[in-house]
């Protein structure tokens, strides 16, 4: 029963890989105690198969994905896809996020504060994190310049949250503030 949900998580290989099915069914150490206390809070996960697939799949993402995986690996939680905007242009951005979240390794959700879902905007509504056990990843640990990395990434929020606020777009300013 852990093979058709090991193979959700390892979609990644399937679509942005040459593996096939076979090839991944027959790496068992993939699907190794792939469920093993997945049903714990999100804040204790200690599942190790997931970690495996989740590493290997970090392994082959291509150069344009690090740097977003990197600042919401920093950020924790959900942040407003304005917080990632700086990063590439919007369509690449676009295309990147789609593709991670298609991979399951980041999530997207929708801002809750009523105004902003009103107004629509793109950078405000859509939040984006990553799933909790990637947050874990020791393969964050070895990415180069992370320091310039946040520091560009604060900057950039915090011109973005100043440039809302003259707008009066309080609410997405507060989200790139927090």
């Amino acid at each position: 029963h852990r093979i058709p949900l090991a193979l959700v998580w390892a979609i990644g290989y399937l679509v942005d890989t040459a593996y096939t099915v076979r090839e991944i069914l027959d790496r068992p150490e993939l699907f190794a105690d792939f469920d093993e206390e997945l049903t714990k809070a999100a804040d204790r996960y200690e599942n190790k198969g997931l970690k495996r697939l989740h590493f290997e799949q970090l392994k082959i993402q291509p150069a344009e994905s690090l740097p977003s995986l990197g600042l919401l690996a920093f950020f924790k939680r959900a942040v407003p896809k304005g917080a990632l905007a700086h990063l590439l242009d919007e369509v690449q951005l676009n295309k990147t996020l789609t593709r991670l979240e298609r991979n399951k390794l980041v999530t997207r959700k929708e801002s809750a504060d009523a105004y902003t879902r009103y107004l629509n905007d793109p950078l405000a509504t859509n939040l984006y994190g990553l799933h909790p056990v990637i947050c874990e990843n020791e393969f964050f640990t070895t990415l180069p310049n992370k320091e310039t990395l946040y520091e560009t990434a604060a900057k950039k929020c915090w011109e973005r949250a100043y440039a809302a606020a003259e707008v009066n777009r309080f609410a997405y300013a507060l989200e790139l503030y927090d």
